[in-house]
């Protein structure tokens, strides 16, 4: 879906989720966070993240991705691959409520 995007002139992030965790984590240490889910959350902008659930993230970094994930809340399309069920998401977000 990300290729496809692209060739169609979207732009597109497509990475790890805990790349994508770890450049929030370093955005926020230098006090640029905002700029950086301003960036993230352009409305044309897609998103992209592979392998969720496969690693546990820090309690911190799944807050982070919350924000990240209500800054686009029905602003743009994001779209996360997963081999788990989303009903394991609390697992490794460590928060059932984010999760849900």
């Amino acid at each position: 879906m990300a290729t496809a995007a692209a060739q169609h002139c979207r732009k597109v992030y497509y990475g790890k989720l805990l790349d994508l965790i770890a450049s929030l984590e370093d955005a926020e240490a230098s006090g640029d966070l905002a700029r950086r889910l301003r960036v993230l959350t352009h409305p044309g902008a897609g998103g992209g993240g592979r392998e969720v659930g496969y690693l546990p993230v820090t309690r911190h970094g799944a807050t982070l991705f919350f924000q990240l994930i209500a800054a686009r809340y029905e602003r743009c399309s994001t779209v996360l691959a997963s081999s788990g069920r989303f009903e394991e998401w609390s697992q490794f977000l460590g928060d059932e409520m984010m999760a849900t």
